[in-house]
């Protein structure tokens, strides 16, 4: 028989997310979950204030498997450059 130590609780992994944490999640840059967060794509909360701006985004697990599971939207076309 092998000893299991149980004096350390079995460490349980949250599912709220930082954006750092919710970009390696979904392999995605960081930059484009902050984007997501800013126009709604992506669910998530903002919370307290430090130094007069908004706190740090809080994302939920499953608002970033929907995320990901979402149909793309058509994104903008760029500017086409016309030579004289």
């Amino acid at each position: 028989m092998t000893d299991i130590d149980r004096s350390q609780p079995a460490a349980i992994p949250s599912p709220w997310m930082t954006v750092p944490e919710a970009a390696k999640y979904a392999r995605r840059g960081v930059g484009s979950v902050y984007d997501a967060c800013r126009t709604g794509e992506l669910r998530a909360t903002q919370s307290g204030r430090h130094a007069g701006r908004r706190g740090p985004w809080t994302i939920h697990r499953d608002a970033v498997d929907e995320w990901l599971g979402a149909p793309v939207t058509a994104k903008r076309p760029r500017a086409v450059r016309r030579s004289a």
